[in-house]
């Protein structure tokens, strides 16, 4: 069985942040301002992003602009 199958019970990454990329899961650990930040960021998409979402796609971006 999965721990999504077992609503109360934490698996070793459900305990840390994380974002999904691709196919692999990055753990991520942003502090207060710099989550604040991106959901502030998120929010104003129209699509309304996921916090993994939007850090995916800042990163991107950030990287596009070298």
């Amino acid at each position: 069985m999965r721990a999504s199958e077992h609503p109360g019970r934490q698996t070793a990454l459900s305990t840390h942040p994380s974002a999904v990329v691709g196919r692999f899961v990055l753990p991520t650990e942003l502090s207060g301002e710099l989550r604040t930040a991106v959901e502030h960021w998120a929010a104003r998409q129209v699509d309304k992003p996921t916090l993994a979402e939007a850090v995916r796609r800042l990163v991107e971006d950030g990287l596009a602009t070298d």
